[in-house]
Protein backbone atom coordinates (compact mmCIF):
# COMPACT_ATOMS: atom_id res chain seq x y z
CA UNK A 1 0.00 0.00 0.00
CA UNK A 2 0.92 3.27 -1.01
CA UNK A 3 1.55 5.82 2.17
CA UNK A 4 -0.38 9.22 1.87
CA UNK A 5 2.17 12.18 0.94
CA UNK A 6 2.59 14.50 3.84
CA UNK A 7 0.53 17.45 3.44
CA UNK A 8 2.92 20.30 2.49
CA UNK A 9 1.64 22.90 4.91
CA UNK A 10 2.55 20.15 7.27
CA UNK A 11 6.30 19.81 5.80
CA UNK A 12 6.36 23.79 5.94
CA UNK A 13 5.52 23.78 9.48
CA UNK A 14 8.10 21.10 10.22
CA UNK A 15 10.77 23.01 8.34
CA UNK A 16 10.04 26.52 10.09
CA UNK A 17 10.26 24.63 13.43
CA UNK A 18 13.35 23.46 12.85
CA UNK A 19 14.57 26.73 11.45
CA UNK A 20 12.76 28.33 14.59
CA UNK A 21 13.72 26.51 17.64
CA UNK A 22 17.70 26.48 17.36
CA UNK A 23 17.49 30.21 16.76
CA UNK A 24 14.79 30.65 19.77
CA UNK A 25 17.50 28.39 22.31
CA UNK A 26 20.08 30.09 20.87
CA UNK A 27 18.53 33.72 21.96
CA UNK A 28 17.55 32.14 25.24
CA UNK A 29 20.74 31.15 26.18
CA UNK A 30 22.41 34.86 25.53
CA UNK A 31 19.60 36.27 27.43
CA UNK A 32 19.94 34.28 30.08
CA UNK A 33 23.73 35.25 30.25
CA UNK A 34 23.38 38.85 29.80
CA UNK A 35 20.84 38.69 32.85
CA UNK A 36 23.54 37.17 34.56
CA UNK A 37 25.90 39.50 33.96
CA UNK A 38 24.09 42.56 34.42
CA UNK A 39 22.41 41.15 37.92
CA UNK A 40 25.68 40.35 39.54
CA UNK A 41 27.44 42.14 37.92
CA UNK A 42 30.13 40.17 35.86
CA UNK A 43 33.23 42.25 34.03
CA UNK A 44 37.41 42.48 33.82
CA UNK A 45 39.08 44.46 35.87
CA UNK A 46 41.78 46.98 34.91
CA UNK A 47 44.12 47.57 37.29
CA UNK A 48 44.41 51.14 36.01
CA UNK A 49 45.91 50.42 33.09
CA UNK A 50 43.43 52.78 31.03
CA UNK A 51 43.95 56.46 32.29
CA UNK A 52 44.48 57.87 29.40
CA UNK A 53 42.19 55.94 27.67
CA UNK A 54 39.00 56.40 30.26
CA UNK A 55 40.51 60.48 29.96
CA UNK A 56 39.89 60.41 26.19
CA UNK A 57 36.49 58.85 26.68
CA UNK A 58 35.89 62.10 28.88
CA UNK A 59 35.75 59.92 32.20
CA UNK A 60 37.38 59.31 35.43
CA UNK A 61 37.72 56.41 37.56
CA UNK A 62 35.25 57.20 40.82
CA UNK A 63 37.85 54.91 42.78
CA UNK A 64 41.14 53.67 42.19
CA UNK A 65 41.04 50.95 39.88
CA UNK A 66 42.34 47.25 41.19
CA UNK A 67 43.11 44.49 39.34
CA UNK A 68 41.36 42.30 41.95
CA UNK A 69 37.41 44.12 40.67
CA UNK A 70 35.93 45.77 37.98
CA UNK A 71 34.82 49.23 38.59
CA UNK A 72 30.90 49.63 37.75
CA UNK A 73 30.94 53.52 37.69
CA UNK A 74 32.66 56.12 36.27
CA UNK A 75 32.48 59.89 36.71
CA UNK A 76 31.87 61.94 33.70
CA UNK A 77 34.61 64.68 33.05
CA UNK A 78 34.84 66.09 29.74
CA UNK A 79 33.85 65.73 26.47
CA UNK A 80 34.88 62.56 24.70
CA UNK A 81 37.15 62.50 22.04
CA UNK A 82 35.93 59.17 20.02
CA UNK A 83 38.68 57.31 17.92
CA UNK A 84 37.49 54.24 17.74
CA UNK A 85 34.22 52.06 17.85
CA UNK A 86 34.40 51.77 21.44
CA UNK A 87 35.03 55.14 22.37
CA UNK A 88 31.52 55.80 19.91
CA UNK A 89 29.99 53.59 21.99
CA UNK A 90 30.95 54.97 25.24
CA UNK A 91 30.01 58.18 23.92
CA UNK A 92 26.59 57.48 23.24
CA UNK A 93 26.25 55.50 26.55
CA UNK A 94 27.50 58.47 28.55
CA UNK A 95 25.68 60.99 26.61
CA UNK A 96 22.11 61.24 29.27
CA UNK A 97 24.30 59.96 31.67
CA UNK A 98 24.69 62.91 34.43
CA UNK A 99 27.63 63.35 36.18
CA UNK A 100 28.05 59.36 36.85
CA UNK A 101 28.51 56.52 34.05
CA UNK A 102 26.77 53.36 35.18
CA UNK A 103 29.05 51.11 32.87
CA UNK A 104 25.87 49.12 32.73
CA UNK A 105 24.44 51.49 30.09
CA UNK A 106 27.87 50.20 27.88
CA UNK A 107 26.81 46.88 28.21
CA UNK A 108 22.64 47.48 27.42
CA UNK A 109 24.27 48.26 23.87
CA UNK A 110 26.59 45.40 23.65
CA UNK A 111 23.98 43.51 24.74
CA UNK A 112 21.37 44.34 21.70
CA UNK A 113 24.37 43.96 19.73
CA UNK A 114 25.09 40.90 20.23
CA UNK A 115 21.75 39.02 20.84
CA UNK A 116 21.27 40.67 17.20
CA UNK A 117 24.31 38.96 16.38
CA UNK A 118 23.76 35.67 17.91
CA UNK A 119 20.49 35.23 15.79
CA UNK A 120 22.10 36.22 12.48
CA UNK A 121 24.63 33.81 13.12
CA UNK A 122 22.39 30.81 14.02
CA UNK A 123 19.96 32.19 11.00
CA UNK A 124 22.94 32.11 8.42
CA UNK A 125 23.63 28.47 9.51
CA UNK A 126 20.29 27.48 8.75
CA UNK A 127 19.83 24.06 6.18
CA UNK A 128 16.98 21.56 5.86
CA UNK A 129 18.91 19.46 8.34
CA UNK A 130 19.60 18.29 11.47
CA UNK A 131 22.79 20.25 11.92
CA UNK A 132 20.90 23.12 12.43
CA UNK A 133 20.82 22.43 16.10
CA UNK A 134 24.88 21.80 15.85
CA UNK A 135 25.05 25.06 14.76
CA UNK A 136 23.13 26.82 17.32
CA UNK A 137 24.51 25.19 19.90
CA UNK A 138 27.74 25.50 19.13
CA UNK A 139 26.94 29.69 18.57
CA UNK A 140 25.94 29.76 22.10
CA UNK A 141 28.29 27.91 24.19
CA UNK A 142 31.23 29.31 22.35
CA UNK A 143 29.85 32.64 21.71
CA UNK A 144 27.87 33.55 25.10
CA UNK A 145 30.96 32.61 27.51
CA UNK A 146 31.71 34.51 30.39
CA UNK A 147 35.62 34.80 28.76
CA UNK A 148 34.11 36.55 25.83
CA UNK A 149 30.73 38.14 27.13
CA UNK A 150 32.34 39.89 31.08
CA UNK A 151 33.71 42.44 28.55
CA UNK A 152 30.20 43.93 28.27
CA UNK A 153 30.53 45.23 31.82
CA UNK A 154 33.84 47.17 31.08
CA UNK A 155 35.35 49.83 29.06
CA UNK A 156 37.76 47.53 27.02
CA UNK A 157 37.22 47.27 23.06
CA UNK A 158 36.89 43.59 23.47
CA UNK A 159 32.94 43.85 23.47
CA UNK A 160 33.26 46.22 20.21
CA UNK A 161 35.09 43.51 18.71
CA UNK A 162 32.90 40.64 19.40
CA UNK A 163 30.20 42.31 18.27
CA UNK A 164 30.87 43.91 15.55
CA UNK A 165 32.52 40.58 13.95
CA UNK A 166 29.76 38.65 14.83
CA UNK A 167 27.02 40.64 12.91
CA UNK A 168 29.81 41.43 9.87
CA UNK A 169 30.48 37.52 9.71
CA UNK A 170 26.99 36.71 10.28
CA UNK A 171 25.99 38.93 7.16
CA UNK A 172 28.36 37.74 4.85
CA UNK A 173 26.90 33.94 5.63
CA UNK A 174 23.10 35.17 5.18
CA UNK A 175 24.38 36.24 1.64
CA UNK A 176 25.80 33.19 0.83
CA UNK A 177 23.14 31.61 2.52
CA UNK A 178 20.51 32.73 0.11
CA UNK A 179 23.25 32.89 -2.70
CA UNK A 180 23.06 36.32 -3.76
CA UNK A 181 23.97 39.54 -2.66
CA UNK A 182 21.14 41.95 -1.64
CA UNK A 183 21.98 45.04 -1.75
CA UNK A 184 20.64 45.77 1.88
CA UNK A 185 22.33 42.71 3.13
CA UNK A 186 25.67 43.97 1.49
CA UNK A 187 25.57 47.66 3.16
CA UNK A 188 24.48 46.52 6.45
CA UNK A 189 27.97 44.19 6.30
CA UNK A 190 29.98 47.18 5.03
CA UNK A 191 28.58 49.08 8.05
CA UNK A 192 29.10 46.32 10.61
CA UNK A 193 32.72 44.88 9.01
CA UNK A 194 33.65 49.10 9.42
CA UNK A 195 33.01 49.20 12.53
CA UNK A 196 34.81 45.81 13.34
CA UNK A 197 38.04 47.39 11.54
CA UNK A 198 37.50 50.58 13.52
CA UNK A 199 37.94 48.56 17.00
CA UNK A 200 41.64 48.79 16.56
CA UNK A 201 44.95 48.09 14.39
CA UNK A 202 44.91 44.72 14.92
CA UNK A 203 41.04 44.65 13.71
CA UNK A 204 41.52 46.96 11.09
CA UNK A 205 44.22 44.01 9.10
CA UNK A 206 41.24 41.59 9.75
CA UNK A 207 39.15 43.90 8.77
CA UNK A 208 40.49 44.26 5.10
CA UNK A 209 40.26 40.27 4.56
CA UNK A 210 36.53 40.72 5.59
CA UNK A 211 36.34 43.65 2.85
CA UNK A 212 37.73 41.41 0.22
CA UNK A 213 34.94 38.73 1.16
CA UNK A 214 32.46 41.84 0.83
CA UNK A 215 33.66 42.11 -2.64
CA UNK A 216 33.76 38.75 -3.99
CA UNK A 217 29.85 38.73 -3.16
CA UNK A 218 29.98 40.18 -6.62
CA UNK A 219 30.36 36.24 -7.72
CA UNK A 220 26.68 35.70 -6.17
CA UNK A 221 25.12 38.63 -7.20
CA UNK A 222 21.69 38.18 -9.24
CA UNK A 223 22.19 42.00 -11.00
CA UNK A 224 24.15 44.59 -11.87
CA UNK A 225 23.00 46.79 -8.49
CA UNK A 226 23.91 43.95 -5.96
CA UNK A 227 27.53 43.35 -8.04
CA UNK A 228 28.48 47.18 -7.85
CA UNK A 229 27.36 47.08 -4.74
CA UNK A 230 29.49 44.26 -3.44
CA UNK A 231 32.69 46.04 -5.21
CA UNK A 232 32.42 49.08 -4.07
CA UNK A 233 31.23 48.15 -0.45
CA UNK A 234 33.88 45.69 -0.41
CA UNK A 235 36.58 48.04 -1.98
CA UNK A 236 35.58 51.11 0.86
CA UNK A 237 35.88 48.38 3.73
CA UNK A 238 39.60 47.48 2.39
CA UNK A 239 40.42 51.16 1.94
CA UNK A 240 39.31 52.61 5.20
CA UNK A 241 40.50 49.63 6.70
CA UNK A 242 43.81 49.71 5.94
CA UNK A 243 43.64 53.44 6.10
CA UNK A 244 42.67 53.20 9.71
CA UNK A 245 45.47 50.48 10.46
CA UNK A 246 48.38 52.93 8.94
CA UNK A 247 47.12 55.92 10.87
CA UNK A 248 45.17 54.77 14.28
CA UNK A 249 46.72 55.79 17.46
CA UNK A 250 45.02 54.38 20.85
CA UNK A 251 45.86 56.09 24.11
CA UNK A 252 48.35 54.10 24.77
CA UNK A 253 50.42 54.40 21.69
CA UNK A 254 53.74 55.40 23.12
CA UNK A 255 53.49 52.28 25.94
CA UNK A 256 52.73 49.97 23.01
CA UNK A 257 55.52 51.33 20.80
CA UNK A 258 57.94 50.60 23.84
CA UNK A 259 57.02 47.28 24.86
CA UNK A 260 57.06 46.60 20.93
CA UNK A 261 60.57 47.35 21.23
CA UNK A 262 62.32 46.11 24.76
CA UNK A 263 59.64 43.29 24.95
CA UNK A 264 60.15 42.30 21.53
CA UNK A 265 62.35 43.29 19.32
CA UNK A 266 64.92 43.62 21.64
CA UNK A 267 65.07 40.31 23.13
CA UNK A 268 66.69 38.75 19.49
CA UNK A 269 69.63 41.65 18.47
CA UNK A 270 70.63 44.91 19.95
CA UNK A 271 68.05 47.69 19.26
CA UNK A 272 70.92 48.68 17.11
CA UNK A 273 69.15 46.93 14.13
CA UNK A 274 66.22 49.26 14.02
CA UNK A 275 68.63 52.18 14.08
CA UNK A 276 68.56 52.73 17.66
CA UNK A 277 71.05 53.97 20.18
CA UNK A 278 72.78 51.03 21.55
CA UNK A 279 72.60 51.98 24.73
CA UNK A 280 68.90 51.75 25.18
CA UNK A 281 69.45 48.30 24.76
CA UNK A 282 69.35 48.30 28.60
CA UNK A 283 65.73 49.18 28.98
CA UNK A 284 65.38 44.83 27.41
CA UNK A 285 62.48 43.42 29.28
CA UNK A 286 61.58 46.51 30.89
CA UNK A 287 58.14 47.66 31.11
CA UNK A 288 57.13 51.39 30.05
CA UNK A 289 58.02 54.02 33.28
CA UNK A 290 57.80 57.79 33.33
CA UNK A 291 60.80 57.80 34.61
CA UNK A 292 62.63 55.62 32.10
CA UNK A 293 61.02 57.66 29.25
CA UNK A 294 62.72 60.97 31.54
CA UNK A 295 66.07 59.41 32.14
CA UNK A 296 66.73 58.11 28.27
CA UNK A 297 65.31 60.72 26.89
CA UNK A 298 63.04 58.73 24.63
CA UNK A 299 61.59 61.33 22.19
CA UNK A 300 64.97 62.01 21.13
CA UNK A 301 66.37 58.50 20.94
CA UNK A 302 63.30 56.61 20.44
CA UNK A 303 60.17 58.04 19.39
CA UNK A 304 61.51 59.45 16.95
CA UNK A 305 63.51 57.32 15.35
CA UNK A 306 60.92 54.09 15.29
CA UNK A 307 58.27 52.93 13.67
CA UNK A 308 55.77 49.97 13.44
CA UNK A 309 57.28 49.26 9.39
CA UNK A 310 61.01 48.89 11.06
CA UNK A 311 59.55 46.25 13.65
CA UNK A 312 57.35 44.60 10.89
CA UNK A 313 60.44 44.50 8.69
CA UNK A 314 62.80 43.22 11.93
CA UNK A 315 60.55 39.94 12.02
CA UNK A 316 59.99 39.48 8.17
CA UNK A 317 63.68 39.55 7.81
CA UNK A 318 64.70 37.25 10.64
CA UNK A 319 63.11 33.76 10.18
CA UNK A 320 63.98 32.59 13.99
CA UNK A 321 62.93 36.20 15.74
CA UNK A 322 59.34 35.72 13.63
CA UNK A 323 58.89 31.77 14.88
CA UNK A 324 59.82 32.33 18.58
CA UNK A 325 57.50 35.23 18.73
CA UNK A 326 55.08 32.93 16.80
CA UNK A 327 55.76 30.19 19.60
CA UNK A 328 55.25 32.63 22.56
CA UNK A 329 51.95 33.65 20.86
CA UNK A 330 50.63 29.86 20.59
CA UNK A 331 51.61 29.09 24.32
CA UNK A 332 49.15 31.76 25.16
CA UNK A 333 46.40 31.23 22.50
CA UNK A 334 43.86 29.41 23.94
CA UNK A 335 43.19 30.72 27.28
CA UNK A 336 40.90 33.54 26.47
CA UNK A 337 40.57 34.39 30.25
CA UNK A 338 42.83 36.69 32.31
CA UNK A 339 43.20 35.07 35.25
CA UNK A 340 44.99 37.73 37.03
CA UNK A 341 41.80 40.28 36.26
CA UNK A 342 38.69 39.91 38.91
CA UNK A 343 35.33 39.35 37.22
CA UNK A 344 33.34 41.33 40.27
CA UNK A 345 32.90 44.70 41.64
CA UNK A 346 34.49 45.64 45.14
CA UNK A 347 30.65 45.76 47.15
CA UNK A 348 31.06 41.85 46.37
CA UNK A 349 33.40 41.26 48.36
CA UNK A 350 35.57 38.58 46.03
CA UNK A 351 38.54 40.36 45.22
CA UNK A 352 40.33 38.70 42.23
CA UNK A 353 37.71 36.32 42.41
CA UNK A 354 37.05 34.66 38.25
CA UNK A 355 32.97 34.30 37.91
CA UNK A 356 32.42 30.23 37.08
CA UNK A 357 28.98 30.45 35.56
CA UNK A 358 28.86 30.13 31.83
CA UNK A 359 32.47 29.39 31.70
CA UNK A 360 32.38 25.74 30.34
CA UNK A 361 33.26 26.39 27.19
CA UNK A 362 36.44 28.90 28.29
CA UNK A 363 37.23 26.07 30.87
CA UNK A 364 37.25 23.28 28.53
CA UNK A 365 39.56 25.05 25.65
CA UNK A 366 41.66 25.46 28.32
CA UNK A 367 42.71 22.64 29.62
CA UNK A 368 42.00 20.29 26.32
CA UNK A 369 43.52 22.48 23.57
CA UNK A 370 47.21 22.55 23.47
CA UNK A 371 48.82 25.16 23.44
CA UNK A 372 51.75 24.35 21.14
CA UNK A 373 52.80 24.72 17.66
CA UNK A 374 52.60 21.40 16.57
CA UNK A 375 48.55 21.64 17.27
CA UNK A 376 48.20 24.82 15.72
CA UNK A 377 50.10 23.85 12.55
CA UNK A 378 47.65 20.66 12.12
CA UNK A 379 44.73 22.45 12.62
CA UNK A 380 45.59 24.78 10.47
CA UNK A 381 46.44 22.88 8.01
CA UNK A 382 43.94 20.61 7.90
CA UNK A 383 41.46 23.45 7.83
CA UNK A 384 43.28 25.07 4.41
CA UNK A 385 44.02 22.11 3.32
CA UNK A 386 40.20 20.21 3.27
CA UNK A 387 39.07 24.04 2.27
CA UNK A 388 41.56 24.17 -1.17
CA UNK A 389 40.55 20.81 -2.06
CA UNK A 390 36.93 21.80 -2.60
CA UNK A 391 37.95 25.03 -3.60
CA UNK A 392 39.17 22.80 -6.81
CA UNK A 393 36.98 19.96 -6.67
CA UNK A 394 33.43 21.98 -6.47
CA UNK A 395 32.83 24.98 -8.49
CA UNK A 396 29.62 25.64 -7.22
CA UNK A 397 30.96 25.72 -3.11
CA UNK A 398 34.01 28.17 -3.64
CA UNK A 399 32.42 31.39 -2.93
CA UNK A 400 31.82 30.24 0.59
CA UNK A 401 35.28 28.30 0.96
CA UNK A 402 36.61 31.63 0.10
CA UNK A 403 34.83 33.45 3.03
CA UNK A 404 36.26 30.29 5.43
CA UNK A 405 39.72 31.09 3.78
CA UNK A 406 39.32 34.62 4.42
CA UNK A 407 38.54 33.99 8.30
CA UNK A 408 41.61 31.80 8.61
CA UNK A 409 43.96 34.28 6.73
CA UNK A 410 42.59 36.88 9.49
CA UNK A 411 43.10 34.41 12.26
CA UNK A 412 46.84 33.95 11.31
CA UNK A 413 47.62 37.79 11.01
CA UNK A 414 45.99 38.16 14.51
CA UNK A 415 47.99 35.54 16.27
CA UNK A 416 51.15 36.91 14.82
CA UNK A 417 50.32 40.94 15.02
CA UNK A 418 50.56 40.88 18.49
CA UNK A 419 54.43 40.49 18.98
CA UNK A 420 54.44 43.19 16.47
CA UNK A 421 51.97 45.95 18.33
CA UNK A 422 53.07 45.14 21.60
CA UNK A 423 55.85 42.99 21.64
CA UNK A 424 53.39 40.12 23.75
CA UNK A 425 52.37 42.70 26.40
CA UNK A 426 49.36 41.57 28.40
CA UNK A 427 49.32 38.61 25.64
CA UNK A 428 46.01 37.00 26.55
CA UNK A 429 44.42 40.13 26.12
CA UNK A 430 45.98 40.66 23.14
CA UNK A 431 44.74 37.30 21.42
CA UNK A 432 41.12 38.04 22.17
CA UNK A 433 40.66 38.75 18.63
CA UNK A 434 42.68 35.46 17.59
CA UNK A 435 40.59 33.45 19.79
CA UNK A 436 37.18 34.75 18.25
CA UNK A 437 38.29 33.80 15.03
CA UNK A 438 39.77 30.92 16.20
CA UNK A 439 35.97 29.98 17.23
CA UNK A 440 34.33 30.38 14.04
CA UNK A 441 36.61 28.41 12.07
CA UNK A 442 36.06 25.54 14.64
CA UNK A 443 32.11 25.82 13.60
CA UNK A 444 32.54 26.45 10.41
CA UNK A 445 34.75 23.01 10.53
CA UNK A 446 31.75 20.91 12.23
CA UNK A 447 29.10 22.33 10.64
CA UNK A 448 29.83 23.55 6.99
CA UNK A 449 32.56 19.93 7.01
CA UNK A 450 29.63 17.39 8.74
CA UNK A 451 27.27 19.04 5.87
CA UNK A 452 30.04 18.46 3.04
CA UNK A 453 30.55 14.95 4.14
CA UNK A 454 27.07 13.78 4.57
CA UNK A 455 26.38 15.35 0.96
CA UNK A 456 29.38 13.99 -0.13
CA UNK A 457 28.32 10.29 1.14
CA UNK A 458 25.19 10.58 -0.33
CA UNK A 459 26.71 11.48 -4.01
CA UNK A 460 28.70 8.32 -3.28
CA UNK A 461 25.91 6.09 -2.16
CA UNK A 462 23.38 7.46 -5.35
CA UNK A 463 26.79 6.85 -7.42
CA UNK A 464 27.25 3.11 -6.81
CA UNK A 465 23.48 2.13 -6.45
CA UNK A 466 23.53 2.16 -2.83
CA UNK A 467 20.15 3.77 -3.02
CA UNK A 468 18.03 3.77 -5.93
Amino acid sequence: MIEPKEPIELKKSNRFLSAALPQAAALLTAVVVLIYIFSVPIGVADGGGQYQTVERMGLRYAEPPSDGYFAARYGVSGKPQPRDTRAVITAFAARYAGDSLDVRRVAAIYGVLFLLGIWLAVKSGERADSLNWAAAVLCALIFTDIGYTAYFNTLYGEGAVLTTFLLAAALLLLCHKRKAAPVYLVAAAVLASTAFAFCGTLQAWAGAVLGLCIARLAAIARNRAERYTAVAGGAAVVLLSVAFALTYQPADYSKNLYHAVFLGTAKHESVARLGLDPALDALKGSFYSAEAAEQYHLDENFYAKINYAKIAGFYLTRPGAFFKELDSAVKNAYTIRPTYLGNYTKERGRDGDLASGFSLYSTLKSKFIPNTMTFTAVFFAIYFGMLLYIYRTEKEKRPIAEVLLGLGAAALLCLKLPAVLTGGYEIGRALFTYNLLFDSMLIASVVAGGRYMAERRGRLRKKYGAEQ
